[in-house]
């Protein structure tokens, strides 16, 4: 996640996000709630967006991801994956919206 931050903000532009799609715990390096906190408390302007999926894995294990700011869906399988990405994509990422 810091490496993606760092990589948005080299790009210079005004809105940046982060997915994340994760299939459990946190095992190496900082702990993401951490992350997603130091992001929240930059000034606005180089905030990035969150956004956590968990595929596979209770919700309710990056609850303090939640509780730093960052957006957490479930997936429970390949479908959920799939509509839930597709409403991040299109309903909350992309600036153009398809038509329908």
């Amino acid at each position: 996640m810091l490496k993606a931050k760092q990589d948005l903000d080299a790009r210079r532009v005004t809105k940046t996000h982060i997915l994340v799609i994760t299939d459990g715990e946190n095992t190496t390096g900082y702990d993401p709630a951490d992350v997603v906190s130091a992001i929240y408390r930059l000034p606005e302007v180089q905030q990035t967006s969150t956004y956590f999926i968990a595929f596979n894995v209770s919700a309710e294990v990056f609850e303090p991801v939640r509780e730093a700011g960052g957006m957490v869906l479930s997936a429970s399988n390949d479908s959920e994956l799939a509509t839930t990405l597709d409403y991040l994509l299109t309903g909350r990422i992309l600036a153009e919206q398809p038509i329908p």
